[in-house]
């Protein structure tokens, strides 16, 4: 599902900081026949859209972005009829942060937003001893929660 994703050399990454950045992405479809398809919010435009949601993580790296992972969120409903386990949003996420594996002498900033704030992500960090970072508007908004973040900063 993941796909290994080898650094160039001449980024020569010994000592310094890469992040890891995780985010969710709605993409509209029209298709009616189309698997994993439905109804989700839309922040962009405020409205309801019928689609599918995926989970994403991309690599920054000395002004390099580069694409490392995506997973399909597939509703509960949907999952019996596609044969699919049930994963959460923050679940699918925490595979991906499990699945990245940084060059020797790194360390690693994973950076999101509050949403993927839970214990799920916190516990899958902390056991592979990364670094957390939520963008700064959402940070008011966790009541508390800030503060279990920037502790393992």
């Amino acid at each position: 599902m993941f796909k290994i994703v080898r650094f160039p050399s001449k980024l020569k990454p010994l000592g310094d900081v890469i992040e890891l950045v995780l985010d969710d992405s709605k993409k509209q479809k029209r298709g009616k026949d189309m698997q994993a398809v439905g109804w989700i919010h839309d922040p962009v435009n405020g409205a309801k859209i019928r689609g599918h949601k995926y989970v994403m993580a991309t690599i920054r790296f000395k002004g390099h972005t580069i694409p490392f992972g995506i997973s399909l969120h597939v509703k509960q409903q949907d999952c019996p009829d596609l044969g699919l386990a049930f994963q959460k949003t923050t679940q699918l996420a925490a595979d991906l942060i499990k699945a990245f594996t940084p060059p020797a002498g790194v360390k690693v900033r994973v950076l999101f937003d509050s949403y993927y704030l839970c214990p799920v992500l916190v516990k899958v960090c902390r056991s592979k001893k990364k670094a957390l970072r939520m963008s700064k508007s959402d940070a008011p908004r966790l009541q508390g929660g800030a503060s279990r973040c920037l502790k393992l900063i």
